[in-house]
């Protein structure tokens, strides 16, 4: 399309130019591009019209490949074991139930059962998976998805002969139902999946269709994860898409509250997990033990099947409290068999969850956590400090957002640094080329763009604190992207372009004209700040990506605020430094034009990675680079990923950190 107008344009500029005089030129150049676009937006309705049902079931089955890869990646993020290597059993809750109970457990070969006697006969449209915290819910939805998908690509169609629906994964944790309706939530999450451009996010497209017409199955995972004020229209919401015939599986925990409160499912088939028998856990905490390592697991193994009602028994009932125990007295030196002498399971609980933070950022532990150098362990001990820090800043949100951090430094403090970095870089760049390459203007004309670029900096940071992270996918612009470029071009090129053709030639003008003709393209170098463009139409956003982790978000986002930077300054460089050609001196207007370009590239392109590699937390003691803070924590088990989001591995772990003192965690 681009490549069609340069031609036109050039057309008519080589055959009239010696004819018709300059404002024709412009005239019939525009006249062109506008035919162009009107049959290229014709073009596309018809293409838009033309989308067929056969299309929607090869989308369909772009959704389950998408859903496939997101099941792998939360399978080794979530250690997920088909096998149940701690049997938890399962029943069918008779009183929550519309139908009637079984008298067996679903113990054996749970996941295949769950799914061909609940999940997937016709009529049961709410499978509510129940259980206290820890105790696997997520990961038991996880493998049940995993099921629906496997059977989906053996039977894409029921007994019925209906499609089978794709099943979808949702967190719930970041949906508002006061602003988005779950259909609108999900057809969302489903056009991030498909990395569907803007105009095929709108009502009438492939995402909105697949939701619409019951062609997914939502898997919504940590219903009682919500705000308490916002679970009511999630209920309301829940229910209306299962009258209309969707297949939902939500897990959540057991209720606090009666049915009076308001909230409850109107359809559902409840499924309870028990907690784990101290003689399943006694078998799990010896399997794939060493030689060395068995009698010291043998000893506490010995002392479940012998006191079921201990506390430490009474602790070690969930997978996650059985998983900490095996991760904290890892190390062939210490004891299991003290945790018997604890009185109570919330005392259990605690030690496991300290000796695990012990373990994990010490100097001790196997040869793969050995840190003898005197700089890693201080490193070990800032990040530490660092977890602390962010466990009280969450307070009792479970979500780790971590674009959200910066909002948690103080304020000030971020502005200045923000605007310190840039002010730094412009005045090396002033500098570095009044120096090298010379120029005739005073030297200290070179401070003035270091002043502009820490005044702007300081000013637009305070803006951008906060918002979620994007990327760049490149996509033909639309007939609104093509308006603001247009719009930009005309305010900014006539303006300052008569300025400088009335001051010195109209090829003068001409120049300033065309570098906002560029720059409107590009976005203004401001991304989806200003005026729109390329970039802006490129920006998509991330935050309700399920497919990615969030340090593939952190580094799409700072990929995204390079090419800005880059483009901005690029684009004013070789503009600017052209009118130089008419003052004689094409250094000062190439360094002009280059820091002027990265001011406002920068000021597009500030983003959530750029922010939070120069926030500090506060206090001298805490690590300087979060990003890396993060993904050292996971590595460690003590986050795991949720979508686009950290999440510490159990509530209890963050809670402990919150309560425990920063002089305390210097000490340890």
């Amino acid at each position: 399309m681009w490549a069609a107008s340069g031609i036109v344009c050039s057309v008519v500029l080589s055959v009239f130019a010696n004819t018709l005089s300059l404002p024709k030129l412009v005239l019939w150049c525009a006249v062109a591009v506008a035919a162009l676009l009107t049959v290229y937006a014709t073009a596309r309705q018809f293409q838009n019209q033309a989308s067929s049902v056969g299309g929607l079931d090869s989308i369909a089955d772009m959704l389950a490949e998408a859903t496939e890869r997101l099941w792998y990646k939360a399978s080794r993020t979530w250690r997920l074991n088909p096998e149940a290597p701690v049997l938890v059993s399962w029943t069918r809750d008779g009183k929550a139930s519309l139908c009637s109970p079984d008298s067996s457990l679903l113990s054996e070969g749970l996941i295949t059962e769950l799914h061909d006697n609940l999940y997937q006969v016709p009529g049961r449209r709410q499978l509510v998976l129940v259980g206290a915290a820890g105790t696997g819910k997520t990961t038991a939805m996880l493998l049940l998805l995993h099921a629906a998908l496997r059977r989906r690509a053996t039977a894409p169609v029921d007994d019925r002969g209906d499609r089978v629906p794709v099943p979808v994964w949702l967190t719930l944790g970041s949906w508002d139902p006061d602003r988005a309706t779950l259909s609108e939530y999900a057809a969302r999450t489903v056009a991030t999946m498909l990395g569907l451009p803007g105009p095929d996010r709108s009502p009438t497209g492939p995402a909105w269709r697949l939701v619409d017409e019951r062609r997914v199955a939502l898997f919504l995972d940590g219903l009682d994860e919500m705000p308490e004020q916002r679970r009511n229209a999630a209920f309301r919401y829940i229910n209306k898409l299962a009258r209309e015939g969707m297949r939902i599986v939500v897990t959540t925990r057991p209720a606090k509250r009666s049915v009076k409160d308001g909230g409850r499912f109107d359809f559902p088939v409840v499924v309870r997990l028990n907690p784990v028998a101290p003689s399943t856990a006694a078998d799990f905490l010896l399997r794939d033990q060493t030689e060395e390592n068995h009698p010291r697991w043998q000893e506490l193994a010995d002392f479940l099947r012998t006191h079921p009602r201990s506390a430490v028994a009474e602790a070690l009932t969930t997978p996650l409290t059985i998983s900490l125990a095996r991760d904290a007295y890892a190390d062939h030196d210490t004891k299991p068999i003290e945790l018997a002498g604890i009185a109570r399971p919330r005392d259990v609980v605690e030690r496991l969850i300290g000796e695990f933070l012990d373990r994990a950022y010490s100097n001790d532990g196997g040869a793969d956590r050995k840190r003898d150098d005197r700089r890693e362990c201080r490193r070990a001990a800032r990040e530490r400090v660092t977890m602390t820090w962010l466990a009280r800043q969450m307070g009792t949100d479970r979500d780790l957002i971590w674009w959200q951090i910066p909002t948690w430094a103080p304020a000030s403090a971020v502005r200045m640094r923000c605007g310190g970095v840039l002010a730094a870089t412009v005045l090396v760049i002033m500098m570095a080329g009044t120096f090298t390459l010379g120029t005739d203007a005073p030297w200290w004309v070179s401070l003035l763009p270091v002043g502009i670029a820490y005044l702007n900096s300081e000013w637009w940071c305070g803006r951008r604190i906060g918002k979620p992270p994007a990327t760049l996918v490149w996509r033909r612009p639309t007939l609104r992207d093509l308006g603001k470029m247009m719009a930009f071009s005309a305010l900014g090129g006539v303006l300052f372009g008569s300025i400088v053709a009335a001051k010195h030639s109209v090829w003068a003008g001409l120049a300033v004209v065309g570098m906002f003709v560029v720059m409107g393209v590009l976005g203004s170098g401001l991304g989806e700040s200003f005026a729109g463009g390329l970039l802006a139409a490129a920006t998509t956003p991330l935050a309700d990506s399920p497919l990615i982790t969030p340090y593939d978000a952190y580094r799409a986002d700072r990929r995204r605020t390079v090419i800005t930077v880059l483009s901005g300054a690029a684009a004013g460089g070789v503009f600017i430094g052209l009118l130089g050609l008419f003052d004689a001196d094409v250094t000062t207007g190439v360094l002009w034009g280059v820091s002027i370009g990265l001011v406002l590239g920068w000021m597009g392109g500030m983003g959530p990675a750029l922010l939070l590699a120069i926030t500090r937390p506060a206090g001298r003691r805490s690590a300087k680079r979060l990003m890396p803070t993060l993904e050292a924590a996971l590595d460690r088990q003590v986050l795991r990923q949720s979508g686009v989001v950290y999440q510490f591995r159990h509530a209890a772990l963050q809670d402990h950190l919150r309560k425990v003192d920063v002089d305390d965690v210097d000490a340890a």
